[in-house]
Order: structure tokens, then C-alpha cells, then sequence
């Protein structure tokens, strides 16, 4: 018997001249006849269950095909670029994958993950957004089912498969750190794009750790666009805005952005602020006190500003910021001296704070509200 299964004793269909080892042969049948691999040649119909069926079986004659084989099919089968979602063009392949999928439960359950060790090539049909719709093939740990995801360049499985995207092992999305390293490798390039990747983002939102956010915080992700519609920039939550009724002079020294709905829901849990702390213009005028001037258009919106400030000043106790305001020439003094015949004129002039104790709050705000003073 051993010596009958090592023989080549059976013709195949196609080609009766060249002969195989049972083993070698799949069973005559309509769905085996469609895979384009040898099938034994038989006279007549091929009865499952006749003496002659028992024993070409006891001979190694496969009833069904490898499934290992069935990958091989799926990944070997040209990929056509023109085809539309899950056209029949890439008949070979949908031939292979369907058969996997009809008899998964009853025959290849157990043997698939034994058959996906030993794949090297990809054999799932999928989209690849970021390379303009390019049809690609991939492994299951290469694709999704989540067209979502397809936004933040990740491959999306075709459509006609999806439904079978759990047994074929593909995850509906990414891991959220592959999205996070996304965002800090590939961020996006419009403001068309970022809407949407923010708001996928959004949609995963529960699945973002503490330490997933704190990183989120911490990175320059989000596009600023300069007038032309092109990417300028890209800030940390903490550094931009979302705009709104801000003043005018705001919009020289800080970056405000414009997403609503899920996406700005994504930016407002990563830290984005409506606008600008007391701090943070405090420390702006520090910084730039003549840029400020000249951005507000004259002294009246300046001794407006530094009233803002004097009036938040506790906020501003035991900061940095209190410091560099107590070192810079942000702040206004007035001196009167003739003038000729029109007798005195008002001269401004930017001075420093007195070295006032920071531990002092009130002796702090005094300083302010008296130089602010009309």
C-alpha cells in the first residue's frame, strides 16, 4: 500500500499524458476544477463515499486543497489596478479565498493560523489610501476593516471581504499607538485631511490611555496653515487656539485654529484651549512689549491689555512670568515736559517694575494698577 502511494499511477485533467502520486491530486469536483490545480482525471462522476472514493482517499487523494495552497493562490494572482472593489477580474484569487471561507469552519479552522505562520506574501486584497487608492495585497496584520482608518494611511481590506474580516483574523483597527505614531511621523498636510484625522481620532478617543494623552500633549501635531492654505508650522495642543472672539491683536502672537464637532472634541481633550490664559499673554507682553504696542494700534488697547492683566494678577504670583514682567520694559510711564506754545505734551515710554517681593500680592498688583492708571 505504501508502495501504491508513492507511485504516480493518476493522469490529471488537462494533461492525461503527464501522471501524479495521489497525494498530488485534488478530488474531481466543480469547486477543485475552478482553483486551476491538478485534479485527478475520472470517468464518469466522482462519487464521495464509493469504494473507489474510500480507497483513492486511503491513497492520500485530497478531498479538499492545502490551505496553506489556498494562500499561496490568493497572494500569486495578478493584482489588477483598474479592477473596481472586488471585481471579478481577480477571478483566481476570489476563487481561492471564497473556498477558504466556505469551508473554514468544517476544514481550515484549526489548520489556518499553522498556514499564516509560514505565508511570506500578502494575499488579502486591499486599499492603500495613501499611495492614491493602489490596489496592494497584505497580510492579515497589515490591513483593517475600518474604512476610517484609511484617512491616516493605513490599508483598508476590500469591501466585498470585510464581512469576513473575522475569520480572516483582520482587526477592525489599528492599535492606537500606531495612530499616535501616525500623527507624529506622517501629520497631515490640509486642513480638509486634519478634519478628518482628528475626528477618526476622536472616534477611538475611549481606547487612549493616560500616558497615550500626555504623549498626545507633548506633540507637535497640529498643522497651523499660512494664507496660502500650506503648512506653516506645527504646534502642541498647549501652543494654539481655538478661534473664536479673541482679540484682534491675539492673532499676531498666538495660533488659532478652526476645527469643530469630533475633531475639535479630539484637540479640546488634548489640551487645546478656548484661548489664551492671563499667563500666557502675561508672558507675551514680556516677552514682546513692542511688538504689542504696535500690534495694538496705539497706547489706549496697550493700557487696556496691562489693566487685564492687573486685575488677574493673583494668577500670576510665584511664576516665571512674574519675574520676567519685573525685568522687562513692558509696562507704561508718562512724563510731562513743555511743549512750546502748546504747552505740555504726554511722553510714553516703556519702563520696568519695580523689584517688587514676589511672595507680595498686593504690593504686585498695586504696581500695575497705579502704571496702568489714566
Amino acid at each position: 500500500m505504501s508502495r501504491l502511494r508513492d507511485t504516480k499511477l493518476f493522469p490529471s485533467m488537462g494533461n492525461a499524458a503527464v501522471y501524479y502520486r495521489a497525494r498530488d491530486l485534488l478530488a474531481p469536483s466543480d469547486e477543485n476544477i475552478k482553483l486551476q490545480q491538478p485534479v485527478l482525471l475520472w470517468p464518469g462522476k466522482f462519487r464521495n463515499g464509493s469504494d473507489e472514493s474510500v480507497f483513492l482517499f486511503d491513497l492520500g487523494l485530497r478531498k479538499y486543497p492545502a490551505c496553506r495552497l489556498l494562500l499561496q493562490i490568493a497572494a500569486t494572482a495578478p493584482v489588477d489596478q483598474n479592477a473596481a472593489d472586488g471585481d471579478a477580474k481577480e477571478n483566481l484569487r476570489r476563487v481561492a479565498l471564497e473556498y477558504f471561507i466556505e469551508y473554514f469552519s468544517t476544514v481550515y479552522v484549526v489548520e489556518y493560523m499553522a498556514a499564516l505562520r509560514l505565508q511570506e506574501q500578502g494575499f488579502l486584497p486591499a486599499l492603500q489610501s495613501d499611495a492614491g487608492k493602489k490596489r496592494v495585497l497584505c497580510m492579515p496584520n497589515q490591513c483593517y476593516s475600518n474604512p476610517g482608518c484609511a484617512v491616516m494611511g493605513f490599508a483598508v481590506l476590500e469591501k466585498h471581504w470585510r464581512r469576513e474580516s473575522e475569520r480572516f483574523g483582520v482587526a477592525m483597527d489599528p492599535l492606537i499607538s500606531m495612530c499616535i505614531d501616525k500623527l507624529s511621523n506622517g501629520p497631515p498636510q490640509t486642513h480638509a485631511e486634519a478634519t478628518r484625522v482628528f475626528a477618526y481620532m476622536a472616534s477611538r478617543q475611549g481606547e487612549i490611555t493616560r500616558s497615550e494623552l500626555l504623549a498626545l500633549t507633548r506633540l507637535p501635531f497640529i498643522p497651523i496653515f499660512d494664507k496660502d492654505g500650506q503648512v506653516a508650522r506645527r504646534v502642541r495642543p498647549a501652543e494654539c487656539y481655538f478661534k473664536g472672539n479673541s482679540a484682534e491683536y491675539q492673532a499676531a502672537f498666538f495660533s488659532f485654529i478652526e476645527y469643530a464637532g469630533p475633531a475639535g472634541s479630539f484637540l479640546r481633550s488634548c489640551g487645546v484651549r478656548d484661548e489664551p490664559s492671563i499667563s500666557d499673554i502675561a508672558v507675551m507682553l514680556a516677552e514682546r512689549p513692542e511688538n504689542v504696542l504696535q500690534v495694538c494700534g496705539g497706547w489706549d488697547q496697550y493700557l487696556a491689555l496691562l489693566r487685564q492683566i492687573a486685575v488677574n494678577a493673583d494668577q500670576l504670583l510665584g511664576k516665571k512670568v512674574w519675574k520676567q514682567m519685573q525685568t522687562s520694559k513692558c509696562l507704561v510711564g508718562m512724563r510731562e515736559q513743555k511743549g512750546g506754545e502748546e504747552g505740555l505734551d504726554r511722553v510714553f515710554a516703556g519702563c520696568r517694575a519695580p523689584g517688587v517681593p514676589s511672595r507680595r500680592l498686593g504690593a504686585g498688583a498695586q504696581v500695575l494698577a497705579v502704571l496702568c492708571a489714566d
